[in-house]
């Protein structure tokens, strides 16, 4: 199976042009794609949701983050800056993995990598 090698120029580009998502919900996930090499980084705000309530999946060619929590609120509460509801977010990705989620105080991080050729990438040492 033969890899395609994308420059970073590619991935920039179809970053740009693919970084607003799809969404269904009630709610979208406020977020930010940046780049960093040949890794893009995007990170969602989900404050009240736990790593348990996040599905992320990675195709040939879309990155999904969905979750179908809902958490019910004390009719006392007057104003709800944000809500954990079901929802359903996803970019299109072309020549990308995900090589790390992870979640802390509420913000979800997930770094795409992109795809390296069968001879592989040297790997620096730190």
């Amino acid at each position: 199976m033969q890899t395609t090698l994308y420059s970073l120029s590619d991935l920039l580009k179809e970053i740009k042009y693919n970084s607003v998502p799809l969404a269904q919900g009630s709610s979208v996930p406020l977020y930010n794609v940046r780049i960093e090499g040949d890794t893009a980084v995007y990170r969602l705000a989900l404050p009240g949701y736990k790593k348990s309530d996040i599905q992320i999946r990675c195709t040939d060619n879309r990155l999904t983050v969905s979750s179908q929590a809902q958490e019910s609120y004390d009719s006392k509460d007057i104003v709800t800056s944000f809500r954990v509801s079901p929802f359903s977010v996803s970019w299109a990705i072309r020549g990308s993995t995900v090589s790390k989620a992870t979640m802390s105080d509420g913000v979800l991080e997930i770094v795409m990598r992109r795809n390296v050729s069968e001879a592989g990438d040297l790997v620096p040492i730190d």
